[in-house]
This record gives structure tokens, sequence and C-alpha cells, in this order.
């Protein structure tokens, strides 16, 4: 027989800006990812309105973005897939994310082409063409600028160009995750698929797995 000691706790994620549940028929939080240290969670949420949990950004009734907390903490609440100017992402970020084993380490994908400074890459590693791209979120970081979101799937070229983005973009492997962090943020990495001719100097065109270390989001 298991005997359990004080009355276990359940917290809602759903809390909207100055308290309250969120009420809009419209409006849903899923796909949440907790950290193995069960100190940090992931998820998504679409909100109408009248249901907006952060103050900032002002967000698009019922577009889909990634937040991330603290479980200690409701006040540590925010929007992952955010512009560096605060903006939120101007496309759905519907492709559930992964957290890493610490709560550090945020992986997601999204089709949003606003998240990096121009000036992070050459040329610019922006999502392009509506294809959806791989990012990482440093929740440890004390670089506030979103230059901590960072596109990873890419991979060197040779040339001029010193890296290029992933024409094809990313893809959800049948039954699978778009994405998934593995480790703990000294070490941790980001796995995901894509067809192989997205990147330069591969010429498959078949689904293929990748693996970018956040040391260096560059390498495959």
């Amino acid at each position: 027989m298991t005997t359990f000691g004080a009355t276990p706790s359940t917290t809602r994620l759903g809390i909207k800006i100055g308290g309250g549940r969120i009420t809009d028929v419209n409006s849903s939080c899923t796909q949440p990812s907790i950290s193995e240290d069960a100190s940090a969670i992931t998820y998504l949420c679409a909100l109408a309105s009248g249901d907006q949990v952060v103050t900032s950004p002002s967000t698009t009734a019922l577009q889909i973005h990634v937040y991330y907390r603290k479980l200690a903490s409701a006040s540590t609440l925010v929007m992952v897939d955010k512009s560096p100017a605060g903006a939120e992402g101007d496309d759905d970020s519907d492709h559930g994310p992964s957290i890493s084993k610490d709560g550090a380490i945020v992986g997601f994908a999204t089709g949003a082409s606003n998240l990096l400074r121009t000036t992070d890459c050459s040329p610019a590693c922006q999502s392009t063409g509506g294809t959806i791209q791989a990012y990482m979120f440093d929740a440890a970081s004390a670089d506030p600028d979103l230059k901590r979101a960072f596109v990873v799937s890419q991979v060197r070229s040779s040339g001029a160009t010193p890296y290029a983005i992933a024409s094809g973009g990313i893809t959800a492997p049948s039954g699978g995750h778009m994405v998934k962090v593995i480790g703990v943020r000294d070490g941790a990495a980001l796995a995901y698929v894509a067809p192989g001719g997205s990147f330069t100097p591969l010429s498959s065109g078949d689904n293929q797995v990748f693996v970018s270390p956040i040391s260096d989001s560059l390498s495959q």
C-alpha cells in the first residue's frame, strides 16, 4: 500500500490578466511540456481578446503562441515567440514546444518571420515563404533581447554565404514531435526532422533527422 504525504495541489495555468480563468469558448491552452525537475513548463495558447494572459506584447485574437513559466511563480509567465522589438510573432507557433530537463531551454517551431534581428545572421535567418523553422529559447540567459531565440534549422555551407536557412523548413514526422530538446542548458541540443534537400550541400529530398547543439546553432 502506498501512503501519500501532504495533500497534492493543482495549479491552473490559464489565468488571464487581472486574475480569473480564461472563459471564452474559443480560447484554449494545449500541448504542455514540463521539465523533468518540475521547475518550469511550456505550452501553447490561442486566446480570445478578453482572455490574454500576459500584458505584453498585445496579441492577435486566437493566434497561437508559445508560453513559458516557472512553476513556482505565475509572475514569470512570458510569451516566447516574440520579436526583438517585443511584438508577437507574426504567424502561428502551432507545433508543440519541448523543454529541457532543467527547464532552462525551450525548443519550438513556427512560421513566424520576425523573431530575430536581421543583423544576427547573414543572410537574415528568418522563416521565409511560410516554411516552418526550429528555434531555441534560453530562459536562463541574462540577455533580454530575443536574440536568444535563434534559428537552428540551418547548416554551414561553402562559398560567400556562411550559412543558409532551410529552404524547405522542417516537418513533423508521422506520429512524432516536430522538435525535441535533449539534455540540460549546459550541453542541450535540439533534434528535429527536415527534408535533406532543404540544406546545402545535402541533395536528398527525403526527411532526415538533424541535431543542433545550443552551444553552436550552426552545427548539425
